[in-house]
C-alpha cells in the first residue's frame, strides 16, 4: 500500500508538466499503475518473507541485511518490468494520428507514475519495512515486558490464595 501514493503523485506531477488534465483515459492509466507498483511491492515484501521463513533467529542488522538483499535481488525483474511498461506506453503518450491524440493523457500518467513508483518503491520500501520491523520489535518487547509482570503478579496471587 505504501507504494500507491508514490505511484499516483508520479503520474500527476507528469500530467501537470506535460499540460494535460484529468480525464477518463488518464484514470485508467492511474488504475493500470496501481497494479503494477503493488506488483513491485509484493515483489520485494515476498523476498523478505521467503528469507524469514528460513532464519529462526533473526535480530535487526539481520533483517536489515535480509531486506537489502531482497531488494536487490528483486531489483531486475521490477526494473524490466517497468521498461516494458514505459516502452509500450510512449506511442500512446506520443499520439501520433487524430485517434490516439485522446489517450496521451494515459501514457503520459503511465510514463510518469511507473518511473516515480519504481524509483521509490525500490528506495521507500525498504526503509519502510525496517521502520516498521523496528516499531513491532518495540511493541513485542513492551508486550513481553508487561505479559512477564503479569504472569509474576498471577503466580503471586496464586500463592497467596493457596
Amino acid at each position: 500500500m505504501a507504494a500507491l501514493p508514490l505511484a499516483i503523485g508520479g503520474a500527476f506531477i507528469a500530467l501537470l508538466m506535460a499540460g494535460q488534465g484529468i480525464d477518463m483515459y488518464s484514470l485508467i492509466g492511474i488504475l493500470l499503475l496501481m497494479g503494477v507498483a503493488t506488483k513491485n511491492s509484493i515483489l520485494i515484501v515476498d523476498t523478505v518473507s521467503e528469507h524469514l521463513r528460513e532464519e529462526s533467529n533473526i535480530d535487526t542488522a539481520k533483517y536489515i541485511k535480509v531486506v537489502i538483499e531482497s531488494s536487490v535481488r528483486r531489483l531486475r525483474p521490477i526494473i524490466m518490468t517497468s521498461m516494458a511498461l514505459v516502452a509500450g506506453m510512449i506511442p500512446i503518450a506520443v499520439g501520433l494520428n487524430e485517434a490516439s491524440a485522446q489517450r496521451t493523457s494515459m501514457g503520459t500518467a503511465v510514463i510518469g507514475g511507473t518511473i516515480s513508483s519504481t524509483i521509490l518503491t525500490l528506495v521507500i520500501l525498504p526503509i519502510l519495512l525496517i521502520l516498521v520491523q523496528k516499531r513491532v520489535t518495540k511493541a513485542a518487547v513492551a508486550i513481553g515486558d508487561r505479559g512477564r509482570k503479569i504472569d509474576a503478579a498471577l503466580k503471586e496471587s496464586q500463592t497467596v490464595i493457596k
